[in-house]
């Protein structure tokens, strides 16, 4: 498959252009022994933490307690619970937005929970190896525009990752070919919330909401403007009259 063209920015701001080659067999195999001769080292210094001990690091710390557990189940449960009443359909467009919206507030109290808990794993032993390993591979597969590798080794990379921008542009594009995703608001447009938001014409590319005429409001349909703003005189607007969206089940026109 052809390298992938990106254009980043160097420190001065100009545009830099370069090629991300995608990882072969041997890109990972290498990673994975790079990585793991780091972790070998760690467990060697006894200078380590695994995930399944930040767990009962935090409830030690008395940064975890059994009620936010609870709480997190219960909000797991309710997305699920969500989740599946888009994927049914059968119910109103208005009450369809609904649920989005609880699902959107869901998930950010959801993460705001489990910052606690990912606030550490960059800590662990796991993590460490997980970014020794991507960090090959950029080194690896980052070249510039030429065809040639910007960096020799790892080590290099790593010593000058924050030198220029487009590294971690570079970054950004491995991403998207590993994982199939890069950006934020790439990763929110997968969630079916959204995908319901977006057919339904009520969220533009940015995913900010918007009313039938294409103005930008609040998720309460009041008009807003581009830092989110209450306009003068704003009312609330029904987005839901639109068209029904069939990949996540038949909605009724309220």
């Amino acid at each position: 498959m052809s390298n992938v063209k990106f254009v980043g920015k160097d420190k001065d701001e100009k545009d830099v252009t370069c090629y991300i080659r995608r990882p072969n067999a041997k890109d990972f195999k290498e990673a994975k022994l790079y990585s793991n001769s780091g972790v070998a080292k760690a467990i060697k210094s006894g200078n380590f933490i695994t995930r399944s001990q930040t767990k009962d690091h935090i409830i030690k710390a008395g940064i975890w307690t059994n009620e936010q557990e609870v709480k997190l189940v219960e909000i797991t449960n309710t997305i699920t619970e969500s989740l599946n009443k888009l994927k049914l359909g059968g119910i109103k467009k208005s009450a369809a937005k609904a649920i989005c919206l609880e699902l959107i507030g869901l998930r950010d109290e959801q993460m705001l929970i489990l910052s606690r808990v990912n606030e550490l794993d960059k800590f662990t032993i796991e993590a460490q190896a997980e970014n020794d390993e991507f960090d090959y591979l950029v080194s690896a597969c980052l070249l510039n525009e030429e065809g040639d590798r910007v960096f020799e080794s790892v080590d290099q990379y790593k010593e000058n990752a924050t030198e220029q921008p487009y590294y971690f542009t570079a970054g950004e594009e491995l991403q998207k070919i590993i994982y199939g995703y890069g950006k934020v608001d790439e990763i929110l447009k997968a969630r079916p919330e959204y995908q319901f938001l977006i057919k339904e014409k009520m969220v533009d590319d940015k995913l900010r909401f918007i009313n039938k005429d294409g103005n930008l409001v609040d998720r309460y349909g009041n008009v807003v403007d581009e830092n989110g703003d209450l306009v003068n005189n704003s009312q609330g607007d029904d987005t839901s009259e639109q068209a029904p969206v069939s990949d996540l089940g038949e909605f009724l026109d309220d």
